[in-house]
């Protein structure tokens, strides 16, 4: 008679090299949005530049926005259509439960940023932000900014980290192992804005350890709740109110805000 029972090193070196193929599946997401960002933000580039003659300074941020959550856009809803599948992700009205959890997410968040910011203003840290913008906009830059900010990059992000990098690596480690992976993907891809803006090593470190905050409460807000509205919630919230925080410490008009984020 076969012998049928299962070894354990085996079945444990299966999910091992489940879990691993997922986080390079993660990693190759990442990668491919990038390249499909850049490939927008050349072709956009060009375009505008051929259109108008040149690309004004107010609106390189804008393009940059732009085109980045495009890629991400782009790489999860074919990841999601060709892999997944739709119901892979789940959107749906929160419950009261659910909403209990984002004021106190986006409180927690807000009040390091907020910690940040009075330590640039007071000269404790450098300045140092994810969004490469000139520190005078006009009127029409700063609203586009504003609703791409807002409106745009939350529920985009979230779908792709939270969404598809985080749970696809959640099913087959485990909701830690997919917040951890979720994370360390999401901080590099505001790395070139960190890069460009930080005006010395500890300003970009706290940059960073904010990000690190700020994704590690959106994977556990949707961990929790497997509802992808309340992470795009909590990081919409956040994205609006650090505007406010950052006029009532540094005291700088709006045009100047996305300079300081």
């Amino acid at each position: 008679m076969a012998n049928t029972s299962t070894v354990p090193g085996a079945t444990e070196n299966s999910g091992m090299s489940s879990i691993a193929k997922r986080i390079a599946v993660s990693v190759g997401l990442v990668t491919g949005s990038v390249v499909v960002g850049l490939a927008f933000a050349i072709a956009l580039g060009f375009g505008v530049a051929a259109t108008t003659g040149g690309l004004p300074t107010d609106f390189v941020s804008v393009l940059d926005l732009v085109t980045t959550q495009s890629g991400f856009a782009v790489v999860a809803l074919g990841f999601l259509g060709g892999v997944t599948g739709w119901r892979f992700v789940e959107i749906r009205r929160p419950s009261r439960r659910e909403l209990r959890l984002v004021i106190p997410a986006v409180a927690t968040v807000l009040a390091i940023e907020a910690l940040r910011q009075l330590a640039v203003r007071q000269g404790y840290v450098g300045v140092a932000g994810t969004l490469s913008a000139p520190e005078e906009m006009n009127a029409a830059a700063v609203a586009v900014l504003l609703g791409l900010t807002v409106l745009v990059a939350p529920p985009i992000e979230e779908l792709f980290f939270r969404g598809v990098v985080q749970q696809y690596v959640a099913d087959a480690a485990s909701p830690a192992v997919g917040i951890a992976v979720a994370t360390i993907l999401f901080v590099p891809v505001h790395g070139l804005g960190i890069l460009l803006t930080a005006s010395s090593l500890m300003a970009a470190v706290v940059v960073v350890f904010v990000l690190v905050v700020l994704s590690t409460v959106l994977g556990v807000a949707y961990a929790r709740t497997q509802n992808l509205t309340i992470p795009v919630m909590i990081h919409a919230g956040y994205n609006l109110l650090t505007l406010f925080v950052v006029i009532g410490v540094q005291r700088a008009p709006l045009a100047a805000v996305f300079s300081l984020l």
